[in-house]
């Protein structure tokens, strides 16, 4: 943490007072919600021209800046950089600050991961990977058994139909051979009293 960030910190150090974006000290400076800080020209053109993100971490901050649009500045920040630092405010506002902040010494933050940590991370991913592949698995798998199961159940109603068809052909057609059976015997019959008629 800066001592900038730190606001029960006695002074200000004029390094801490310089925006990150463009390296003159802080003019309106405004505190995003991911903590980093910039002056107000730079904030606004970066909404302007290029994105709304901070330009520092890539967290959105838009919707934030909608909200707050009257109470962007930090007041406070803002004041004690105009109390320490008179002169360079003055020489920014006025257009005349040739001070070359670039030469002061800066720390870099350096994030390394905790003993372990990725192997962690690596092995939690790869569980997660194993899990969906799994989940897949078992998806394709039912709704295979389930395809599976509608082909055999449409191929059950097909031979039922069939077999319904054959038996009401079957039921026809001895329908139609008893009656032209009948029919014969109807003829024969006939023709027997016919002959006996007619001697």
């Amino acid at each position: 943490m800066s001592r900038a960030e730190n606001s029960n910190c006695d002074f200000l150090d004029l390094s801490d007072a310089v925006c990150p974006i463009c390296l003159y000290i802080f003019v309106e400076p405004i505190l995003l919600p991911c903590q980093h800080r910039l002056c107000g020209p730079c904030f606004h053109s970066n909404l302007e021209l290029t994105s709304l993100s901070c330009p520092l971490c890539k967290k959105r901050v838009g919707t934030w800046a909608r909200r707050n649009k009257k109470l962007l500045i930090d007041v406070s920040f803002w004041k004690r950089v105009q109390k320490e630092f008179p002169n360079e405010v003055n020489a920014r506002l006025q257009g005349t600050d040739n001070t070359d902040y670039e030469a002061f010494l800066t720390f870099p933050h350096h994030q390394f991961a905790s003993e372990g940590e990725i192997r962690k991370e690596f092995e939690s991913e790869m569980d997660k990977f194993h899990q969906e592949a799994e989940c897949q698995r078992t998806e394709e798998e039912t709704k295979s058994k389930e395809f599976i199961e509608l082909l055999l159940k449409e191929e059950q109603e097909k031979k039922r139909e069939e077999l319904q068809r054959n038996e009401e052909l079957s039921k026809e057609l001895i329908q139609k051979l008893a009656h032209e059976e009948e029919m014969t015997k109807e003829e024969e019959k006939n023709e027997i009293l016919s002959k006996k008629i007619d001697p």
